[in-house]
């Protein structure tokens, strides 16, 4: 199903899981981020797989909407997200969609402000003697998002990044300020 989890961690959890045991003391018994184990039961008992619950949330971002948060980020005359990667990473001669994500990610890491926020949630972690599981459940992300921060690939939303800079004690309102 997901990536990540050795199979003896995931068997525990699916026991615990049905003994009736709360997410949040599987969460700490095992180790895992909350995520990890919502992921694990709660997505797979309702979905049956990730990955038929991101078509689901696919499908349900992707319906006419006034909102434009919620539509589509790719253009109609391709049937998902996932087939527009492919037909870019063609387009600009990557052999598969995965070498032209990883692309994408190296350029992410480049810009000025993914580097000093990276380098800076890294910093911070350390001081406190966290790490990216235990600030991905304080801010409400996956941990391998939280990685992402911390590597720079990636940077939050300006809602997102008040709560990591108040999670951190950072005096930050937002990655602006960071930069400037």
């Amino acid at each position: 199903m997901m990536a990540g989890l050795p199979q003896k961690t995931l068997n525990r959890i699916q026991r615990l899981r049905a003994k009736g045991i709360p997410l949040t003391e599987i969460a700490k018994r095992e180790n895992v981020s909350y995520s990890a184990v919502y992921n694990h039961t709660v997505i797979k008992e309702r979905y049956g797989s990730s990955g038929k619950y991101r078509n689901y949330l696919a499908k349900k971002n992707n319906s006419a909407s006034d909102n434009p948060a919620k539509r589509r980020s790719y253009p109609s005359r391709f049937a998902s997200y996932r087939e527009y990667i492919e037909y870019l990473a063609k387009q600009n001669g990557f052999a598969s969609a995965k070498d032209y994500r990883n692309y994408l990610a190296e350029q992410r890491k480049k810009r000025p402000e993914n580097k000093i926020f990276g380098a800076l949630v890294r910093k911070r972690l350390k001081e406190k003697g966290k790490n990216y599981s235990w600030l991905a459940d304080q801010v409400g992300v996956t941990s391998t998002t939280a990685s992402s921060y911390a590597r720079g690939i990636s940077i939050p939303r300006s809602e997102r990044s008040r709560k990591v800079f108040s999670v951190l004690d950072l005096p930050y309102k937002t990655i602006d300020d960071l930069v400037a």
